[in-house]
């Protein structure tokens, strides 16, 4: 009987263990994701107003608020009349 619980420890264990490099390995796509969307939104807009404006949503959605803010205001000095930017 004590071999049974036994098993259903390590069992437990190891369901934990890949659920947390499942988790982390997944984290780490995602950030390589976010690396390669950025690199395309630079070259797309390249120069452009709107390269910062992407910039910024992007930074946004990652919760990286200060980096928006700073996107977005390069946005502005570029482009000031671009309405745009100012609901962004």
């Amino acid at each position: 009987m004590n071999l049974l619980f036994e098993d259903l420890r390590v069992y437990k264990l190891s369901k934990l263990l890949l659920t947390a490099l499942k988790n982390k390995i997944q984290g780490t796509i995602k950030d390589i994701n976010i690396v390669k969307e950025q690199e395309l939104i630079k070259e797309k807009y390249k120069g452009e107003s709107g390269r910062y404006m992407e910039l910024g949503r992007n930074y946004q959605e990652q919760g990286k608020f200060k980096e928006a803010e700073d996107m977005l205001k390069k946005a502005i000095e570029i482009n000031p009349n671009d309405d745009e930017i100012y609901t962004s």
